[in-house]
């Protein structure tokens, strides 16, 4: 105020001092505006399948947050259908995924492959086999994910796969229960290498299957008939660019 009161009348000043304060609220208002837009606050709703999390989410969440730390990041871990409706219902502004089932409300974009191959204890017979066939996998020792999710499907359709290692007694919701049970000695699981790794487990080794040539595809979901949120599509930016530097790396 003081640099607009030369050659001011009393009536003048009396008035800038008035509305000083109610002009620079009005100026951080604006700013605040502005920041928003370009995506430096509000709310970042993000799902993901629990294996992407880790190798492909994680770098570029904390890529996000150096830059951006004033929004208020939310990830939300569950299965695809679950996340693709989800994404569908504006309840996350995107996910990551395996494919989730055809919709017309949802665009999904393949960004990563994961090879299926055998979780096992690192003290079972097989953790020590120079290499493993299907033939060598004792379907009565074989953990399986419940029918609902995508990494079964994926195995239940195979034909490479022999019926037996297709279903069977012992079934989990989780991969997490899944991996529970191979590192308590219960059996073994056909997994997606990242979701063997996912709490990179000393006691759990991954073991590449020479005759399953299988991968669990992951895709970016995103809602078809909506516009992405400033916010939203600066972080696919970061997810994205990630993503590349890693497909560059030796």
């Amino acid at each position: 105020v003081p640099a607009y009161s030369s050659g001011r009348s009393p009536l003048g000043l009396d008035f800038l001092n008035e509305t000083a304060p109610l002009l620079r609220a009005l100026d951080g208002s604006l700013a605040r505006l502005r920041d928003h837009a370009r995506g430096l606050r509000g709310a970042l709703r993000i799902g993901a399948t629990p294996s992407a999390i880790t190798p492909l989410l994680a770098p570029a969440i904390a890529a996000f947050r150096a830059e951006h730390p004033e929004v208020i990041l939310t990830l939300h871990d569950d299965v695809a259908e679950t996340l693709a409706e989800m994404v569908a219902d504006d309840r996350l502004d995107l996910a990551i995924a395996g494919r989730a089932r055809t919709s017309p409300e949802l665009v999904q974009t393949e960004i990563a492959a994961d090879p299926f191959g055998l979780a096992c204890a690192v003290d079972h017979p097989l953790a020590h086999s120079a290499q493993v066939h299907l033939a060598d996998i004792d379907p009565r020792q074989l953990i399986h994910l419940g029918t609902g999710t995508g990494s079964s499907r994926l195995l239940a359709t195979h034909p490479g796969l022999p019926e037996a290692l297709k279903s069977g007694p012992l079934r989990c919701h989780s991969t997490i229960a899944q991996l529970c049970l191979v590192r308590a000695g219960l059996g073994v699981a056909l997994l997606p290498r990242n979701a063997v790794m996912l709490f990179n487990d000393p006691q759990i080794t991954f073991l590449p299957v020479a005759d399953l040539v299988l991968e669990r595809k992951l895709y970016c979901l995103r809602a078809a008939h909506r516009t992405a949120s400033p916010v939203a599509t600066k972080f696919e930016h970061h997810f994205r660019k990630r993503l590349a530097r890693d497909a560059m790396a030796p």
